[in-house]
């Protein structure tokens, strides 16, 4: 059974919780950074976590987040150690957006590992402070990038919550292209919300922010 993620400015499909039988067979070292035109992208640190609890307390913004229920400062460290163990292991790469310029954050981007070979899943958010200036496409894009062109995947699957049409104008500017509906997209208060799948595989067109 899936548990997927959603909600305003972030997507569907990115809190799935199985068994991880295919990671990658290549160390990333954990400092790793991911630069764009207004980005930098880097690894979760305990200094994102004033953030993350600020995004929890708007109104509606975890309506279609898979989050845990605890978002005190310890259940987030143990947000924080599984993201560290993943990325150690190969499974999952999760990474913080802020400003270039100012070092503001800006939201999460994640890319984790499925059941299925060579197909992993594409999840984020941000901040309700910065949605709506393209960030989570800029964030997005470097990271689709980084996962056919460093890990060598080769496809990379997203979705969406029907309603949250913010997340499919993101996923269609990188490059996705709907795969099927979901009935049982994301569990919850106890009711399954639908939603759409989509994918983009390694070669294809990946679209290219617009020059100006």
């Amino acid at each position: 059974m899936l548990q997927v993620r959603g909600a305003t400015d972030g997507n569907l499909i990115g809190e799935r919780r199985y068994a991880c039988k295919h990671p990658v067979a290549m160390t990333i070292p954990p400092d790793h950074t991911i630069s764009t035109a207004r980005c930098t992208l880097r690894g979760p640190s305990e200094a994102d976590f004033p953030h993350v609890q600020s995004a929890l307390q708007v109104p509606g913004f975890n309506d279609g987040l898979a989050f845990g229920a605890d978002h005190s400062i310890e259940g987030l460290r143990r947000m924080l150690a599984r993201n560290r163990d993943n990325w150690q292991r190969g499974r999952a790469y999760a990474f913080t957006f802020e400003n270039r310029a100012s070092g503001a954050f800006l939201g999460r981007v994640a890319l984790r590992v499925t059941p299925e070979p060579g197909r992993w899943n594409l999840a984020f958010w941000t901040h309700p402070d910065h949605q709506g200036h393209g960030y989570v496409t800029e964030a997005s894009r470097a990271v689709v990038t980084f996962g056919f062109e460093v890990l060598g995947i080769e496809t990379i699957e997203a979705g969406h919550v029907a309603e949250n049409k913010a997340s499919r104008r993101v996923l269609e500017k990188l490059g996705m292209k709907e795969e099927g509906w979901l009935e049982r997209g994301l569990m919850k208060d106890g009711a399954w919300i639908p939603g759409y799948k989509m994918a983009i595989k390694s070669g294809e067109q990946l679209h290219e922010p617009p020059t100006t």
